[in-house]
């Protein structure tokens, strides 16, 4: 009996020393900030830390929460984006409201030691709905900021609210966040984890490059060009599109494989009007749409280049997949790519607004082939060094534990602390 009552005791002790994270997300589609959520859930040494993720209810982020066995908490749903209409803006900040009182009801009974807020909006109703209850926040920054009239306000809340912390994605993005005025402030609460993935689901099968190809209808001669993201403006398919159509006449067994779809209604619009270019330009034959697909670390099997040409980029993993499956990855000169690109070292630069430009050097990479396989193998490394999953864990989870660690909420010293966060800064 008193083994069994030192055991408790023990065991007693090691659960305060577990760090209970919040994760809040303020929309329950999956995209690029999402799938970093669930590599971390996914990931978190469960004998440190316990999950729980709130997010407004939907199938998507519910369901892959289910699938790995992290509790789902319901939250409601947050209508709020940068616009430039006061009749919209009067809408957002009553949706925003509620959801600050729906959250600081969950807070108040999960009693998490952190909260992780996985956007700036959800940073944003974090720390609102925490005032007064010395609950530290996370703040991860995946986008960069927009010029807007609330701008400046969003910053002013970052920096002047003592239990805020920054955690940016890239060093465009804390560029981007910190602005002009506040950026000593928010920069001295602010750290840079570049984002990590298994290399391990994009390395090349043996044999499988020509068995993929042929579920696409290509032939082995094809010059293979692929484009991976979301429709939307940013990620300029569009220019890729023209581009191809340029090179044809260089490089004529190029095919063009689109994957992704829109995710916001607003986009869908845009997803026309690249099927239209697309028949206009006569390329229906060149061009597959592939749509949403679960399958990518394959289809990067079936690429001879990988094209990145976003407008504006926080980080794009999209990079890091294509370096980790051997493949040459050509990116625009914009937000974080070039902190992963050296040109013509790990992959190629080039302007996004360029067309014309982007269909040249996709013909010279396409005419110079040891050069790609030199530069593929340089980019391999990189994504093994700088962008591992392993490195991007501890990183984070070493964060949370010095943030956690300044928590009122816990009453004795988490085992593990960094005890100084500047030791997770990433460079």
């Amino acid at each position: 009996m008193c083994s069994a009552l030192v055991q408790g005791l023990l065991d007693e002790k090691q659960r305060k020393h577990v760090i209970r994270i919040l994760h809040y997300n303020h929309t329950s589609r999956v995209s690029g900030a999402e799938n970093i959520l669930l590599a971390i859930v996914e990931n978190l040494d469960r004998e440190r830390f316990q999950a729980v993720v709130t997010a407004p209810e939907g199938c998507c982020l519910r369901d892959a929460m289910n699938e790995r066995n992290i509790r789902f908490v319901p939250m409601r749903n947050l209508s709020a984006r940068f616009t430039w209409r006061p009749d919209l803006l009067a809408k957002y900040a009553l949706s925003s409201l509620l959801a600050i009182l729906a959250l600081r009801r969950i807070v108040g009974t999960e009693k998490p030691h952190i909260i992780h807020a996985n956007s700036i909006r959800a940073g944003l109703i974090a720390t609102f709905a925490t005032r007064g209850m010395e609950v530290p926040v996370l703040w991860h920054i995946h986008d960069m900021l927009p010029r807007h009239p609330l701008t400046p306000l969003i910053r002013a809340i970052a920096a002047f609210a003592s239990e805020v912390s920054i955690v940016s994605v890239s060093k465009a993005t804390a560029r981007s966040f910190e602005g002009k005025y506040l950026c000593a402030l928010l920069r001295g609460r602010g750290f840079t984890l570049y984002n990590g993935i298994d290399s391990q689901k994009f390395a090349r099968e043996r044999g499988r490059r020509s068995e993929i190809r042929k579920g696409l209808g290509l032939s082995n001669e094809s010059f293979c060009i692929g484009h991976v993201g979301q429709f939307s403006e940013r990620k300029n398919q569009l220019g890729m599109i023209r581009a191809f159509a340029e090179l044809l006449p260089q490089i004529p067994n190029a095919v063009l494989l689109l994957v992704g779809t829109p995710l916001f209604a607003h986009e869908a619009k845009y997803a026309r009007e690249l099927q239209r270019e697309v028949r206009k330009l006569g390329l229906d034959d060149r061009v597959q749409f592939l749509g949403q697909r679960s399958d990518v670390p394959l289809l990067l099997q079936a690429l001879d280049l990988l094209v990145v040409n976003s407008r504006e980029e926080p980080l794009a993993l999209t990079v890091v997949e294509g370096f980790s499956a051997h493949v040459p990855v050509l990116g625009s000169r914009t937000g974080g790519i070039p902190e992963m690109i050296e040109h013509e070292v790990t992959g190629w630069l080039i302007s996004a607004m360029d067309h014309h430009a982007l269909a040249n050097d996709i013909v010279s990479i396409a005419s110079d082939i040891e050069g790609a396989e030199r530069v593929t193998g340089a980019a391999f490394a990189l994504a093994k060094s700088k962008f591992a999953l392993e490195s991007f864990m501890n990183g984070f989870s070493s964060l949370v534990e010095g943030i956690a660690s300044r928590s009122k909420a816990i009453a004795i010293p988490v085992e593990g602390s960094t005890g100084s966060l500047s030791k997770v800064m990433v460079d």
